[in-house]
């Protein structure tokens, strides 16, 4: 697909080149969006993300090529749509009679812009001045920020064909259109394994937490015979915009939903305590500490030389006096205050029970149990 992408886009460029000593004119020609849409965050739905894109060419030219960059604005994405034989990424074309004698292409590109290039083998025209151009997908993502959005088009350049122009190279301005409306409500999955128990959260509604399912915030930083622990403290609901630890004791997969708080939405599209930072938006960390289990348990290690993509929806750790390779954790709630690691030694730290108050003799790794009163995560 780059090859053919690359292909069209050296056609196109070789037409505007044909023209005459002058090069590319200025056009006032405009795009816009038919129809707006509304779509709800976390769907993916041809009939429901379909923007359709036109043009109007205010000097009557008879187009025969053009290409444009199309941008989204944060949470949204492209999707691809395949329709019969057609099987190009994102794109369908328009009625038959105007696109019969041309080639569309497009290409997702590593900023996640969609660039789409459209040309004729045998230089024919368009059969209209103005009108519906190509349509694409769209999708927000459950996390989007609702409310109006725009797309942004640049690098629109248009080749004309007719009886004194052809190959002539018309170049429209950068352009922002308003697109359509991201709908507050929103469904988010929520999936912690039986095998881990524990993982990360934000979420940018308030909800109930579900059975089996258990949120912590992040307090501060405890340090236990040379090793860092988190010391975190159990919420009786999610709260929008607040970093989560997800505790389940026997793994949970459940959707949770509720409506986006857009009048809070964080700026930035993350939110930090000090400790734990959510982010909104697929995020890049350089520095902190990132949840992987590396055989011992899940833990907080510490980033190297090689960032990491934070998904959205989900936190890392920055503590800013922390320096150990890695950070355990230290539930803490009504019932108890303050933690210790748990290991197979009874006569240091007391006799181990699990969370059914059953006594348990081989405590095993990513499991809490109760010890001397309190809640202890086995590392």
């Amino acid at each position: 697909m780059k090859k053919l992408l690359l292909f069209f886009c050296l056609s196109l460029l070789c037409l505007g080149m044909n023209a005459q000593e002058q090069g590319p004119i200025k056009s006032t020609g405009t795009l816009s969006v038919e129809n707006p849409i509304t779509i709800a965050p976390g769907v993916q739905n041809e009939a429901q993300g379909r923007l359709t894109i036109s043009f109007d060419e205010p000097n009557g030219c008879l187009y025969t090529a053009y290409q444009m960059k199309i941008s989204l604005p944060d949470g949204m994405e492209f999707f691809s749509v395949k329709k019969g034989r057609q099987n190009v990424f994102a794109i369908l074309n328009g009625s038959e009679d105007f696109y019969t004698d041309h080639t569309i292409a497009s290409e997702v590109q590593a900023d996640g812009s969609l660039m789409v290039v459209v040309s004729s083998n045998t230089n024919d025209y368009f059969y209209e001045a103005s009108g519906t151009l190509f349509d694409v997908y769209v999708k927000a993502s459950p996390y989007a920020k609702p409310g109006d959005f725009q797309i942004t088009v640049k690098g629109i350049m248009f080749v004309a064909q007719d009886g004194t122009e052809d190959g002539q190279r018309y170049d429209y301005e950068d352009q922002t259109i308003t697109a359509g409306t991201v709908s507050a409500e929103s469904s988010i999955p929520v999936k912690v394994t039986a095998a881990n128990k524990i993982s990360t959260a934000i979420f940018p509604f308030s909800c109930a937490l579900p059975d089996g399912l258990e949120a912590y915030t992040a307090t501060g930083l405890k340090n236990i015979d040379d090793a860092d622990y988190i010391t975190l403290q159990k919420s009786e609901s999610i709260a929008a915009f607040t970093p989560y630890i997800l505790y389940a004791e026997n793994g949970i997969d459940q959707t949770l939903s509720g409506e986006i708080d857009g009048a809070n939405y964080p700026a930035e599209g993350t939110v930090s305590d000090g400790y734990l930072t959510g982010v909104l938006k697929n995020t890049e960390a350089s520095a902190g500490y990132v949840l992987q289990n590396k055989g011992d348990g899940p833990k907080f290690y510490k980033i190297g030389s090689t960032p990491f993509v934070i998904p959205a929806g989900k936190c890392f750790a920055n503590p800013q006096s922390a320096n150990a390779p890695a950070l355990s954790f230290l539930f803490d709630d009504k019932e108890t205050n303050g933690i210790q690691t748990a290991t197979n030694h009874r006569s240091e730290h007391g006799e181990l029970y699990d969370l059914q108050g059953k006594r348990v003799l081989s405590p095993q790794s990513g499991h809490i149990y109760i010890i001397n009163g309190q809640k202890v995560l086995k590392r």
